[in-house]
């Protein structure tokens, strides 16, 4: 699946995604997390802002490090599924 289509299955994640310059790879979650607040205090999740820092810190240290945006809307959106926040595909 390319990248373009796990972002159009997952808007959820595209949403989160959106507006963050990312530079990949990321090799650990304190790099993700500085990273994530770097562009916005704050980041949305079904209409609910958040702290960047908080949500980021809810991506799992085995996930790392991550290889591209693609791979990081992988994780995430297996970490939402394995916590039926989304449905299985």
């Amino acid at each position: 699946m390319k990248e373009n289509d796990l972002l159009e299955r997952y808007p959820e994640i595209a949403e989160l995604l959106r507006g963050r310059s990312l530079s990949y790879p990321i090799e650990t979650k304190a790099a993700f997390i500085e990273q994530m607040a770097a562009s916005s205090d704050q980041v949305v999740f079904r209409g609910r802002s958040y702290d960047a820092r908080f949500g980021a810190g809810l991506i799992p240290d085995f996930f790392f490090p991550l290889a591209s945006e693609e791979d990081l809307v992988t994780k995430v959106a297996e970490l939402l599924i394995s916590r039926g926040l989304l449905p299985l595909a």
